[in-house]
């Protein structure tokens, strides 16, 4: 299949220290091979919106992902505190965890905002993404909401690795609020290798799952429907 991912030269070889971007560029190891790099679905329930995000890449970790959306808030449902939205979260599975940090990104942060843990310069959306028009447009999809990986060991660590979603694993601790879904992805991975990728816009995978109760559904109509078809034609 196509890849959907470019390598990457950004800020990020500083920010993951013991990684190295120049290593001998191995191709990411699908997992299974009739699917993207990252794959995502999208639910929304009674004002909370959910991507639920895997990691197709054998052996690799992912760093972090934006998804467009208008006007909404990026939060994170820590595995250990269901039902509560934080700006930090985590999720484990065999022992193995993961730690992500929220961020809603907007045009008046677009170019200043750091988009991982640490203040690493380069890393950016500016930087990532590259210009704001390419990625958002202010009338139907203006804002990122974004998961960058971290871990808890930076309060006493500032050099302490990042603790991105591991290959193979999905996890659903993605939440955003005050709108609907209809989004596309742009994600980070860091291969086995060392190497870095980033997608280049992944469309959710199937129908986007909408409940309501009946007074969301006047909520539905005020922000419009037909949202849900911006960019997905």
């Amino acid at each position: 299949m196509q890849h959907t991912m470019k390598t990457i030269i950004i800020g990020l070889a500083s920010l993951l220290g013991t990684f190295s971007t120049q290593a001998a560029y191995i191709s990411p190891l699908l997992i299974d091979s009739s699917l993207p790099e990252i794959y995502f679905s999208e639910s929304y329930s009674d004002g909370i919106g959910r991507y639920t995000v895997t990691n197709n890449v054998a052996g690799s970790q992912l760093l972090g992902f934006g998804v467009t959306n208008h006007f909404t808030y990026a939060h994170i449902e820590d595995t250990r505190r269901p039902g509560i939205l934080t700006q930090l979260g985590s999720g484990e599975l065999d022992g193995v965890s993961w730690n992500y940090e929220a961020k809603t990104i907007r045009a008046h942060n677009w170019a200043e905002e750091q988009l991982f843990y640490r203040a690493v310069r380069g890393t950016s959306a500016q930087d990532l993404l590259g210009d704001i028009d390419s990625i958002l447009d202010e009338d139907t999809e203006n804002t990122l909401n974004w998961y960058g990986a971290t871990t808890w060991k930076h309060a006493i660590d500032p050099d302490a690795g990042l603790l991105g979603l591991p290959g193979g694993v999905s996890w659903d601790g993605f939440v955003f609020t005050d709108g609907i879904p209809a989004s596309l992805l742009y994600g980070v991975i860091l291969n086995a290798d060392g190497s870095i990728f980033i997608t280049q816009g992944v469309a959710p995978m199937g129908d986007v799952a909408i409940q309501v109760s009946e007074p969301g559904i006047l909520t539905l109509l005020l922000l419009g429907s037909g949202l849900l078809l911006r960019r997905r034609i």
